[in-house]
């Protein structure tokens, strides 16, 4: 455990005692969501494809909205503070990823379409999404420093970072989806 602290302290810089295990808490439930995910970014995916988009707007409005009603009867109505938070996250994520997987689904068995993936076809998939992995790695490095100079900061800039890249990310989300619309 302290070894897990001190690693904390040196990635972020930040030595307030009260930021890193809320942080902790945060980051151990919310990555229970991380395989939904990954399939609900798939079913985007798959719905861009199709020239489809008008149902990945409205899961992403829906599940956000979703996890705003969850988080605030977890955060302020039962008071489970961060952890509700997290929960709200991963609840939002998942039902997000159950409807891409019913729409895959349905459309699956309406055009006799396999569901298991050929290895000639995740070859060149992976090929052609190299550049897009090289484009969200990069993101995703420069949210990380934005975060740990935010940490440095104090914990109010560090609270504002995250509710300011929040509303960014479902913003441009949101842009995105009207604009391949």
């Amino acid at each position: 455990m302290e070894q897990q602290q001190r690693l904390w302290k040196n990635t972020m810089n930040t030595y307030d005692p009260a930021v890193a295990p809320e942080a902790r808490t945060y980051l151990r439930i919310s990555l229970l969501g991380a395989p939904a995910v990954l399939l609900a970014l798939a079913g985007a995916g798959y719905l861009r494809g199709l020239q489809n988009t008008k149902p990945t707007l409205w899961i992403a409005l829906g599940a956000n909205a979703l996890n705003l009603v969850v988080e605030i009867v977890l955060v302020f109505g039962l008071d489970l503070g961060i952890a509700g938070s997290a929960i709200g996250t991963v609840l939002a994520q998942t039902v997000a990823m159950a409807v891409y997987l019913v729409i895959v689904g349905r459309t699956a068995r309406a055009t006799g379409a396999r569901l298991r993936p050929s290895a000639a076809g995740m070859r060149e998939t992976a090929v052609v999404g190299a550049h897009i992995v090289v484009r969200t790695a990069s993101l995703l490095v420069a949210l990380l420093t934005a975060t740990a100079v935010a940490a440095r900061i104090s914990d109010t800039a560090l609270a504002a970072h995250q509710i300011a890249t929040t509303v960014v990310l479902l913003l441009a989300f949101a842009l995105n989806a009207f604009a391949i619309a």
